[in-house]
């Protein structure tokens, strides 16, 4: 006993003809995020098999890092009245909660490709990498020639440094040098 609504949409595995029969329509990898012409949100494979089914979430945002911001409260989002009528959280690509859904606040992610989000439960705020949350091989970090990098290397590229160039100046090594600018 299936999903109707996913049994329906099978036939709909060609994207173009799916695109017709939805209001918003994000592919990722093997997954498909959709928002049918009625306002429900769902996931499914590019073969048709459900992931998340419609109507579990108020919004399903695009994937990014293998991972998607996701909204209940069926209300709009920015408008004082409505704060605290909805709470956000993420899923993976299986539809797995990785964050649960009851943050009333999650920075947006997908659109700036942020991988540093704040998020906030009841006044509480907090920062929340994503590195930490996104499934193999999303969270592999990799410097500007595409080589994979440990998170300490990582922390310190942002930071501009290295360590071990920083011993280096410091123990006198007249190939090493610190640009102090």
């Amino acid at each position: 006993m299936g999903n109707q609504i996913f049994e329906n949409l099978k036939k709909f595995v060609n994207l173009a003809s799916l695109k017709e029969h939805a209001s918003h329509v994000y592919e990722f990898d093997n997954v498909v995020v959709i928002e049918k012409k009625d306002g429900k949100w769902g996931v499914m494979s590019n073969k048709g098999d459900e992931i998340v089914p419609f109507g579990k979430y108020d919004l399903i945002e695009p994937f990014f890092m293998g991972l998607a911001r996701v909204k209940i409260g069926n209300v709009a989002v920015g408008n004082s009245k409505n704060y605290g009528k909805y709470r956000w959280g993420i899923i993976n690509l299986s539809g797995e909660e990785v964050i649960p859904v009851e943050y009333t606040e999650l920075w947006q992610f997908h659109l700036k490709q942020k991988t540093k989000i704040q998020m906030a439960k009841d006044s509480k705020y907090e920062w929340l990498d994503l590195y930490e949350i996104a499934p193999f091989p999303y969270n592999l970090q990799t410097d500007v020639h595409g080589r994979i990098i440990d998170a300490e290397y990582y922390d310190q590229l942002r930071e501009d440094y290295r360590t071990d160039d920083i011993s280096d100046a410091f123990d006198g090594d007249p190939e090493a040098y610190w640009n102090i600018d």
